[in-house]
């Protein structure tokens, strides 16, 4: 029997997964970041931590890849696969994402 936090961390994946392009990124959406918790100001700080005005499925991306590595790193395995996809998606729109987390790590 799982747990109530594993639960929770199972229903947040399951809204990330659908909320991910084919092409590996996410679109600004209310509902997905109702589900997680987060809110508009979080794509902000987006943009202040990295001093530049992005695109919203760029910070919404980022804003995902931190989220999984911050509260669903156990879950990690289920999610590997969509991060990556959303790595190179990121990498394909000019953004190193591996080396912008250490001034992306107070968001989350």
């Amino acid at each position: 029997m799982l747990k109530d936090s594993d639960d929770i961390s199972d229903i947040e994946l399951q809204s990330i997964v659908k909320g991910v392009s084919i092409n590996g990124f996410w679109k600004k959406d209310k509902l997905l970041l109702n589900a997680l918790k987060l809110g508009p100001d979080h794509l902000d700080k987006v943009n202040s931590a990295l001093g530049r005005r992005y695109s919203e499925e760029v910070r919404m991306t980022i804003l995902i890849l931190l989220y999984l590595e911050e509260k669903l790193q156990d879950s990690k395995p289920k999610w590997q696969l969509i991060y990556k996809k959303a790595d190179k998606w990121l990498e394909s729109q000019n953004i190193n994402f591996t080396s912008l987390k250490d001034q992306l790590n107070s968001i989350i």
